[in-house]
């Protein structure tokens, strides 16, 4: 399993300072000042310092924290608005989300919780991607895995928001960019693969085996994520052929499963002296929001869960993956696991693409194969044509991907309703609907508010 621990280097910390301050300032020039507060400190890090192949563990390390941080937070809100999670707390902006309004830009938890943090994850691995590419090219560069990462992080952030925003602003600083358009959305997604690609070349020509993994693996995503967000767009309808048939999703993922363990996870890992987890904090510490009841059976005061509801299909009692992935996450009522640990690609989520993929294309002794080896991990027992297959790939993406972000998309492209959703609310009504640029954006951009 590949773990990511931030900060890696001393000068992580400083990088991030320095990534909050030039998103608000663009790195200007201080005007010069006369007198006594006229001095230097030693310990400023400026563009200047950043823009030193010295700099690369830092660079890479700062993209790691800050893409690790806004991920967190888009994925606690768009799980509110699955069966995932109920609201519970005093949070009205929780609310709407649990009734499946989406559509509201200035809702807190797309907007104030996740806009900026995700934002500035997003510019952070794109700095890094621009600045070393530039020291590669001029032979400056001695540690080639550093791009190789940023790479991979830039990618994890280009599908994630292609993933749950409607539209879309790549800025660079206080310079603004005009929004992606909705039909266009889908070209993140293109970025995210050719960089992945990029990444890929590097991590086999140095002979790292865990990089390429890891990039394999998210390229694997982003073809299958593509593939989803065709189905869904425009959003409005169900779509009629709701699987995925994309033959790159299933050669990458057989690909990266041929180099990983039975049960590898790509994560990210957060910690109290490193980068703090939105999904653990809003959940397990505040309990705003509580695993639905679909999943797990709630205590006496209703704010936690004591164990599993969802039975597994086949063998009839409450499902092992599940468990495993509750007690993971920490959301028993035992503990209180303020730092769960983020999965963003695993081997159990590259056979269910390479199962649906076969399914997809008509061949049920593939997908069994896959969806036995997924069921194999937790001592499950094998399927041989119990219920029908769909039933059980759908059954195993909800327990094997529980709280990744990939269950709004399943419940849109599969017709699957949460009880929660208001009748006149944009899931129900508009399928396919996730976030709308926030509204945080909206006021500060000038090609949004039409004054550039």
């Amino acid at each position: 399993m590949i773990e990511m621990n931030e900060p890696r280097h001393p000068d992580a910390g400083r990088l991030r300072a320095w990534l909050r301050i030039a998103a608000v300032l663009g790195i200007a020039g201080a005007a010069a000042c006369d007198g006594i507060f006229d001095v230097d400190n030693p310990n400023d890090l400026v563009q200047e310092d950043l823009e030193q192949p010295s700099a690369s563990t830092a660079l890479v390390n700062g993209a790691e924290a800050t893409v690790a941080r806004g991920l967190n937070d888009i994925v606690l809100a768009i799980s509110v608005a699955t069966d995932e999670l109920t609201w519970r707390g005093t949070y009205d902006a929780g609310r709407e989300l649990d009734e499946g309004f989406l559509s509201n830009p200035v809702n807190e938890f797309s907007n104030a919780e996740a806009w900026g943090t995700f934002s500035e994850g997003r510019f952070m691995a794109d700095e890094a991607v621009r600045l070393m590419e530039g020291w590669a090219a001029d032979g400056r560069l001695s540690q080639p895995a550093h791009l190789v990462r940023a790479y991979l992080y830039s990618a994890i952030m280009y599908v994630a928001a292609a993933d749950y925003w409607d539209e879309f602003v790549i800025s660079d600083r206080k310079d603004p960019a005009p929004p992606i358009a909705a039909d266009a959305m889908s070209q993140l997604y293109d970025t995210a693969i050719d960089r992945l690609t990029r990444g890929l070349a590097i991590a086999r020509s140095i002979g790292d085996a865990g990089l390429e993994a890891a990039t394999l693996g998210m390229r694997a995503r982003a073809h299958f994520a593509k593939a989803v967000w065709e189905k869904l767009n425009p959003p409005g309808t169900t779509p009629a052929d709701p699987l995925v048939a994309s033959a790159a999703a299933a050669a990458d993922a057989e690909a990266a499963l041929a180099l990983v363990g039975p049960d590898w996870k790509y994560q990210f890992q957060y910690g109290a002296t490193t980068v703090s987890s939105q999904l653990g904090s809003w959940i397990n510490s505040r309990q705003e929001f509580r695993v639905d009841t679909a999943y797990g059976v709630p205590n006496a005061a209703g704010n936690r869960i004591t164990a599993v509801a969802l039975a597994d299909p086949i063998d009839g009692v409450p499902d092992a993956a599940l468990n495993a992935a509750l007690t993971e996450f920490g959301a028993f009522d035992a503990t209180t696991q303020l730092y769960p640990p983020f999965t963003i690609v695993s081997a159990r989520e590259l056979h269910l693409i390479a199962a649906e993929v076969a399914l997809a294309n008509g061949d049920e002794a593939t997908a069994s194969a896959h969806i036995n080896a997924v069921r194999a991990l937790n001592g499950r027992t094998p399927y041989s044509g119990q219920i029908p297959i769909l039933d059980l790939l759908l059954h195993e993406r909800r327990v094997n991907l529980f709280l990744q972000g990939r269950r709004l998309a399943d419940m849109y492209r599969f017709g699957i309703v949460d009880a929660r959703w208001h009748a006149n609310s944009d899931a129900r009504t508009r399928p396919g609907t996730f976030f709308p640029i926030a509204d945080d954006e909206i006021k500060s951009n000038c090609f949004v508010t039409g004054t550039c």
